[in-house]
């Protein structure tokens, strides 16, 4: 309910306001080493979840971190080739090769994103749209939706 409104809400709505294009992924795979950490060390007593961040312990080595293995270092590796291949071809796709499967453009019809919990990710629709019309419907947000001075598009 806390990750919906501090972060799942913002993300969505800055998903559908942006330009164009957006390529939106939840990141949903519980490493072993977890920004969570800050509550107690590793392994956890109970899973906390994946928490905000979590995937720039897939993409950066810490010595604190160490070496991944298992599942946590085939998601590391995806996460690398698919940022890598993004940057060097301007493609994006999902497995990070040049010929994968594409990486959906956001659009506010389907609301397509990719979802990384495993080396292998799959393209879903509608992450957490009733959550955010929840979070909108809420007084604080329409009214602020409400008063939110219009776009320009010039200085």
């Amino acid at each position: 309910m806390i990750s919906g409104g501090l972060f799942l809400h913002g993300i969505l709505k800055m998903a559908i306001e942006l330009s164009r294009p957006v390529y939106y992924y939840i990141y949903d795979h519980l490493n072993y080493v977890s920004f969570n950490s800050v509550y107690g060390p590793y392994p956890f007593p109970k899973k906390l979840g994946v928490t905000h961040a979590d995937e720039v312990t897939s993409l950066f080595y810490t010595t604190e971190r160490g070496d991944l293995q298992g599942e946590d270092l085939s998601v590391s590796n995806l996460m690398v080739d698919i940022w890598t291949n993004f940057v060097s071809t301007d493609s994006i796709t999902i497995d990070g090769t040049k010929k994968g499967k594409k990486w959906p453009k956001f659009n506010t019809k389907k609301y397509e994103f990719v979802l990384i919990n495993t080396s292998i990710p799959l393209i879903k629709e509608k992450p957490y749209v009733d959550e955010y019309e929840f979070w909108n419907s809420l007084p604080l947000l329409s009214g602020l939706n409400e008063a939110r001075a219009p776009y320009k598009t010039e200085l």
